[in-house]
């Protein structure tokens, strides 16, 4: 993988609102950054604390799901494949191009 050696920033929209994300390439950790478009000062995090909140959040939501299967009678097997789902978001469908154009 490469390393990287420059601060990146994309404009992303959440909710209709336009932020600007930065990667900060530092030592030891790499830093994330968001700021609303039009601010200066930016909410900076760790991206490792970011992983262990998602690893975490993950560990959560998996327990409430085989709670409210076993509460239902469902196999986890069978109870796996939607919550798997749930947090997949669905694929976006982009018109084809016209091949007669």
């Amino acid at each position: 993988m490469t390393r990287l050696t420059t601060t990146l920033f994309r404009v992303v929209k959440i909710s209709g609102k336009s932020y600007v994300l930065g990667i900060h390439p530092t030592e030891p950790d790499t830093l994330l950054s968001i700021r609303p478009l039009g601010r200066r000062v930016p909410y900076v995090v760790p991206a490792s604390t970011v992983r262990v909140y998602a690893a975490l959040a993950y560990g959560r939501s998996e327990n409430a799901a085989k709670r409210d299967a076993r509460k239902h009678g469902v196999p986890w097997k069978r109870a796996r494949g939607k919550f798997i789902a749930s947090l997949v978001p669905p694929p976006v469908k982009r018109k084809k191009k016209d091949a007669t154009a």
